[in-house]
């Protein structure tokens, strides 16, 4: 006869009569450190991408004092850069040496232009106000800047930047093209960042953002006409002079920096206009 088999002896939590609890379940290593690393043994939850892109709503002191210098620092390093190379190299080195305002422009206007696109969410744009003001503003400028030659006889200026210096050919329309946008969008928005946008209201307190464009700072204004009409030293300084005055009016005005940047534009883009016709391209 074979042996009977011996009945197993129940286990411990069979014999009080409890049930058996079921295995935990299997975390990798990765969610383990993760689940260690956070306090009271919660599981932190990483942010999606979209979550993660429409987290930056305020803007830090820094990164705002960065994007309405920038553009401007870039724009003015490459043209001191240029006025450098022309000084110290003279006349005789080649037209990129002594004439550079004709590498010296294109290349500014792609450079800033990529900084003010790269810094664009951090300058808080918002929709233009008051029209009357800033197309009033903007043409009563232009008036202005050509008044010495139309009104007083002053003499022409022929000297500057030459739209017939590249030959024929896409070539010289992509120079023109580059010099119109130039003159009427990377310069004023450029200098309207800076001169009314930045510094009056950094000269009332470091947080500048936090103080409304509309609200006149004496001290601020001052200084940023004078350095407005200094930055344009030579036979526009009298004009550039009364130009910051009457770009911060419109800023203290409108509480908008895009008027601002309209009423510049316009005043730019009727003074292109008028050197195209007259052939005085040194209003360039």
């Amino acid at each position: 006869m074979g042996r009977r088999p011996r009945p197993r002896s129940p286990r411990p939590a069979q014999r009080a009569g409890l049930k058996r609890k079921p295995p935990a379940p299997r975390t990798s290593r990765r969610t383990s450190r993760i689940t260690r690393a956070t306090p009271a043994g919660r599981t932190a939850k990483r942010p999606s991408r979209t979550a993660a892109a429409e987290i930056p709503t305020p803007t830090p002191a820094a990164a705002g004092l960065i994007a309405h210098i920038a553009p401007f620092a870039v724009f003015f390093g490459i043209w001191a850069l240029g006025e450098l190379l022309a000084s110290v190299l003279g006349p005789g080195a080649g037209w990129w040496h002594s004439h550079p305002q004709y590498w010296i422009f294109p290349l500014q206007t792609l450079a800033a232009g990529y900084t003010l696109y790269h810094f664009w969410p951090l300058q808080r744009w918002q929709p233009p106000t008051r029209p009357v003001w800033w197309l009033g503003a903007g043409i009563a400028i232009f008036l202005l800047w050509i008044a010495p030659q139309e009104v007083f006889a002053a003499a022409p200026r022929l000297d500057g930047f030459r739209p017939d210096f590249a030959q024929e050919g896409w070539l010289r329309i992509l120079h023109i093209a580059l010099r119109w946008l130039r003159l009427v969008v990377v310069v004023p928005m450029i200098e309207e960042i800076f001169w009314r946008g930045f510094v009056p209201r950094y000269v009332a307190q470091a947080d500048f953002q936090q103080l409304p464009l509309e609200k006149f700072q004496p001290l601020g204004f001052g200084i940023s006409t004078l350095c407005f009409a200094l930055s344009h030293w030579g036979p526009d300084f009298f004009c550039a002079l009364c130009a910051g005055a009457v770009y911060g009016f419109v800023a203290c005005k409108s509480g908008r920096l895009s008027s601002c940047v309209l009423a510049h534009a316009l005043t730019n883009l009727l003074l292109g206009i008028y050197l195209t016709l007259s052939g005085q391209w040194g209003f360039w």
